[in-house]
């Protein structure tokens, strides 16, 4: 079982990144990246919350993030340590978000928003019950291609 916190500083955050570059380079996109690189700190967004996913050894084992697309919607985004994947552990991390989002928000759907090329995260995402909603074309850098925007859905609550 996780726990979700909101105690994560921007040093925690620039840690957790800069201690796996495998991470940051399949979780991140290209502006993130060269700030990362260049600069030794995470971008962190305007209206994006940001939160740590700790076991019960009390180890940050993931960051998650989200933005409100409206009241009772979110983009969400998880990052795990590039050593845990393919382990299962994101589906605690997607329990822990959707039983927080339930519990405590009027959140009733998850949206997962990924350049069409990462096939991986499209995968990982359909396994957890996400649908396939539809695509931006053309609309993120990754990997210094102008790629399409995939998006997918998973209603949590009625």
């Amino acid at each position: 079982m996780l726990s979700l916190r909101f105690d994560l500083t921007t040093e925690k955050i620039d840690d957790f990144f800069l201690s796996d570059p495998k991470l940051c380079y399949l979780g991140l996109c290209d502006d993130q990246l060269i700030s990362l690189h260049y600069d030794k700190k995470f971008t962190i967004n305007p209206g994006t919350v940001y939160a740590g996913l700790y076991d019960s050894n009390d180890k940050l084992v993931s960051i998650a993030t989200w933005k409100y697309f409206t009241r009772n919607a979110v983009i969400f985004h998880g990052y795990l340590p590039s050593s845990m994947h393919g382990k299962g552990m994101y589906g605690h991390v997607q329990e822990a978000m959707e039983k927080f989002f339930i519990a405590e928000t009027e959140v009733t759907k998850m949206i997962v928003v990924t350049p069409a090329q990462c096939k991986h995260i499209s995968k990982l995402h359909k396994r957890y019950g996400y649908k396939f909603e539809g695509n931006i074309t053309k609309s993120v850098v990754w990997r210094k291609k102008l790629q399409d925007a995939l998006i997918f859905g998973k209603i949590i609550k009625e």
